[in-house]
């Protein structure tokens, strides 16, 4: 036999056997399929799940096993639904080692289970498992909208609508299951299963949006936080990510013994505005060594508030919008400083805005800046500061927050919607390319004053904004 001949057969041979390993791994094992996220050839075959009953009685617990021949510690088993409860005393031995978690009923294992390793520095896919009788269904394709809500209800029916959802996480509340981690990405699991585009809001802390200012220390946890979450694979479908929110609002920088945030700051926390284009320990750069593809938006400055201003003046000269200028010229300054050393793409992605209140320009109101804007159509003066900045120009915003209510205005959306708003506010939108997202805040009640402004729990006028709401998702 010649050598041509010799290495063709064998070509052939090797491609058999590829083909022939790979059935094996895909072929269904006790009525389920295993997938692979990490296959090095050490681990080819690992991990492997099977389903405990130890008696097989009816009504006795369901366990579900993972064996794997690495030791992995820190493990998560996830569904769309959130963790599974594990059991903490049963595990391990001398390898493989094992895991087991309770399957509280067989709806779970309608879902991909995923089995997650290293989540003390953000979780890492080893593996998932489908265990169905029957080959699943493929969903209908969802139409997109513009329509979104803060928090949404697990209950919303989107009507066959990929919408959007604003979910928020803290640094420093780890033990609150709903802002942790672990609760961040139970709900963007929910999220992403019913179709949601997901925006997360990251957080230094309650009354404290971004690390206090000139606190390298806090910055510090922030950024190994902003890293975490990057790493994380239970949040590689996250849409984008918004650092920081009512920048210039006091009641947002209640920690800070320098008092409220400044321009300056933010964009150093952002893009490293202010440092040498070396140093990178700022947002951008921190969590893009993570995941490349991640999306980072400037959080939101909070209309008309006069308590802060910006050193570089908008046309407006209004106190807002002056900080919104400045902080986007030092995040410009910033990225071209990067450029020039090399270090291009450190900038950002977005922008999250903040916009509410009456849609009609003779609306009463206390503020008195004539070339403003007072009530919802104050994003066409977030635009115009964006599109001022050659580098920014035409970059995709989201109204991330909207309701009815006007700080320093009397009237909560449960007394002062008005039939019709939410069609206006999104018939604006939909004629407004760079507008991406309309999200209403807030779905799902959180208690106190927030209960006036649900639309899942709608109480006084709010029954007309959850009404048109859910009619909206049907028509547009």
């Amino acid at each position: 036999m010649t050598w041509g001949r010799a290495s063709s057969w064998l070509r052939a041979l090797a491609a058999v056997a590829a083909l022939l390993a790979l059935l094996i791994i895909l072929l269904p094992i006790d009525g389920h399929v295993v997938i692979f996220s990490e296959n090095p050839a050490e681990l080819a075959g690992w991990p492997r799940f099977s389903l405990d009953q130890s008696s097989g009685n009816e009504g006795e617990q369901r366990w579900l096993v993972v064996q794997d021949i690495q030791p992995w510690s820190h493990v998560r088993l996830m569904s769309v639904a959130g963790a599974l409860p594990r059991d903490e005393a049963w595990a391990a031995g001398n390898g493989p080692w094992r895991w087991r978690w309770h399957i509280p009923d067989d709806t779970v294992l309608q879902q991909p289970l995923v089995f997650y390793h290293s989540c003390q520095s953000g979780c890492r896919e080893r593996g998932r498992a489908v265990f169905v009788a029957d080959a699943p269904q493929p969903e209908p394709e969802r139409v997109a909208t513009k329509l979104g809500v803060v928090f949404p209800s697990p209950e919303r029916n989107w009507h066959g609508r990929a919408g959007w959802a604003v979910e928020l996480t803290y640094v420093k509340h780890q033990d609150d299951k709903e802002f942790s981690i672990d609760g961040l990405a139970a709900r963007v699991a929910r999220d992403t299963a019913q179709g949601l585009k997901v925006i997360v809001r990251i957080g230094y802390a309650r009354k404290q949006s971004l690390p206090p200012v000139d606190d390298e220390i806090a910055l510090r946890d922030y950024l190994d936080y902003c890293k975490r979450l990057a790493r994380d694979d239970r949040l590689r479908d996250v849409f984008a990510f918004i650092i920081g929110n009512g920048l210039n609002d006091p009641d947002e920088s209640q920690l800070s013994e320098r008092g409220s945030l400044t321009p300056a700051w933010y964009a150093r926390v952002f893009n490293g505005y202010g440092l040498p284009p070396t140093r990178h320990d700022n947002v951008v750069e921190t969590m893009q060594s993570q995941r490349a593809q991640v999306r980072l938006l400037v959080g939101t400055v909070t209309p008309w508030l006069t308590a802060i201003d910006g050193d570089i003046s908008s046309s407006s000269d209004q106190p807002s919008l002056n900080f919104f200028n400045t902080v986007l010229t030092h995040i410009a300054t910033s990225a071209q400083a990067k450029s020039s050393a090399d270090i291009p793409g450190v900038t950002a992605d977005g922008f999250a805005l903040h916009a509410s209140g009456h849609l009609d320009d003779s609306a009463a109101t206390q503020l008195d800046w004539p070339k403003v804007q007072t009530g919802f159509r104050v994003y066409k003066d977030w635009l115009a500061i964006i599109n001022q900045q050659p580098t920014l120009r035409g970059l995709p915003a989201y109204i991330t927050a909207t309701n009815t209510y006007v700080p320093g205005e009397t009237g909560l959306p449960a007394q002062n919607y008005g039939p019709g708003w939410l069609t206006s506010a999104l018939d604006e939108i939909l004629a407004e390319p760079q507008v991406h997202a309309l999200c209403w805040f807030v779905d799902e009640a959180l208690g106190g004053m927030w209960t006036e402004f649900s639309l899942q729990d709608p109480v006084g006028r709010m029954h007309d904004a959850a009404a048109e709401f859910d009619q909206l998702l049907q028509q547009r």
